[in-house]
């Protein structure tokens, strides 16, 4: 953004990347807006509907951080007790999807943003 990469393709490159993750969204308002996102970064949506769609998103992280807030306070006395024998495989397994994941947004980036980004750097 600060080289000044098309905001509508770096949106498109951010809701792309998004998407990878959306398996683990729960609330409709953040489906919502990698689709509004995706659809600003190819001309069928207006700045007024990202907004929107932006500011209902930050609505439900909110809400999931407090509830994610509360939900861990009052289960931190079961898992506390829990000898995590499990801890290092669930880690392990944790840090392997993180990498696929950034193999796969990296590979999003340089699909939709290289030809950009080169020709600033060429400038």
């Amino acid at each position: 953004s600060k080289a000044g990469v098309n905001k509508r393709k770096l949106t498109l490159a951010k809701a792309l990347c998004a998407e990878t993750v959306k398996h683990l969204m729960k609330d409709d308002r953040s489906l919502n807006a990698i689709n509004v996102a995706k659809r600003y970064g190819r001309y069928k949506a207006d700045e007024n509907e990202l907004n929107n769609a932006a500011a209902a998103a930050a609505a439900a992280a909110a809400a999931a951080d407090a509830y994610a807030a509360y939900a861990s306070y009052a289960s931190y006395a079961s898992y506390a007790a829990d000898a995590d024998a499990d801890a290092d495989a669930d880690a392990a397994a944790s840090y392997a999807a993180k990498k696929q994941n950034q193999l796969a947004t990296a590979k999003i980036c340089r699909k939709i943003l290289s030809k950009d980004v080169i020709r600033l750097i060429l400038k």
